[in-house]
């Protein structure tokens, strides 16, 4: 979150949009960061997008969201494996009427393919998932 101490300071605003960016990674507040914005001092963090699309998908079963929605989160949450693997990227935009078991079928078919994006953290942040997901997992707190 240092990025946007910075630009708080640097602008003198009041406040930054995160949400495009919490759409590609919903544990950005948990100390996640994709590649691109991975630092110095930073390790695997043994999560990936398609872990928080598994835990995302299990709370619209729970909780229902439009699929139109879902679909548009699929393919934020998804979108760096789709530019590996475009073919199953076709195959979820043929897909006209979506159900859990299609796109848990997408997420396990990614994942055979042996390619894995990780989600990066700082060395001092938690270095396990809790069991029950990234809503147990405090933001980390700014010793300054």
């Amino acid at each position: 979150m240092d990025d946007v101490k910075n630009c708080l300071e640097e602008t003198g605003c009041d406040g930054v949009l995160s949400a495009e960016s919490l759409l590609e990674n919903p544990a950005l507040f948990a100390g996640f960061r994709t590649a691109e914005w991975s630092e110095e001092g930073t390790k695997d963090g043994h999560l990936d997008q398609a872990d928080l699309l598994v835990e995302y998908l299990k709370l619209c079963e729970k909780y229902p969201v439009p699929w139109r929605m879902i679909r548009s989160h699929v393919h934020k949450l998804l979108g760096e494996w789709f530019r590996i693997h475009p073919s199953i990227r076709e195959e979820l935009n043929a897909q006209s009427i979506l159900t859990f078991e299609f796109l848990y079928g997408i997420v396990n078919r990614l994942r055979e393919q042996g390619v894995r994006i990780p989600l990066y953290q700082k060395d001092t942040h938690v270095t396990e998932i809790p069991a029950d997901g990234l809503s147990s997992l405090q933001a980390p707190t700014s010793s300054s």
